[in-house]
């Protein structure tokens, strides 16, 4: 199964020379004018939002699970886009979302369960609000695992 025009153009995916939807360079972005992820502004382009999660993660030292963003789906339909491998066990789920998109019922299902079971999750729209949940989950203190 493969993108609609319109949910590549929001997830910030671009054609490549044979016409297949790819994710260009952050740089790149930036250079045709297309606005990048910002702190409290909620993100116009996810991939920008996915990137920022992801050095946040790297510079932390923590192990990050990362759905691709060039296909629908390469995990169950509906997982997260990101686990989070936080210290003393915290696992952390993430759903990220530019401006405008929304939650599919196979997102929602994903995460309520999560939540059952115990796990922080959040839906973001920009920085600020992963770093809450990440705020969140520091503030766990049983140890997951």
């Amino acid at each position: 199964m493969g993108w609609t025009d319109e949910q590549a153009i929001k997830a910030g995916l671009v054609k490549d020379a044979s016409g297949k939807w790819i994710q260009p360079a952050r740089q790149n972005r930036a250079a045709m004018g297309q606005p990048t992820a910002t702190a409290s502004k909620a993100c116009e382009i996810e991939a920008d939002l996915h990137a920022d999660i992801l050095e946040f993660c790297k510079v932390r030292g923590w192990r990050a699970h990362h759905s691709r963003m060039d296909r629908p789906s390469t995990c169950g339909v509906g997982t997260p886009d990101f686990a989070i491998a936080m210290p003393n066990g915290v696992t952390v789920w993430v759903e990220a979302k530019a401006r405008t998109n929304k939650l599919t019922t196979e997102q929602h299902a994903w995460l309520a369960a999560l939540n059952i079971l115990g796990h922080v999750t959040g839906v973001v729209r920009n920085m600020d609000e992963f770093k809450a949940v990440i705020e969140k989950a520091e503030s766990t203190t049983t140890k997951k695992g």
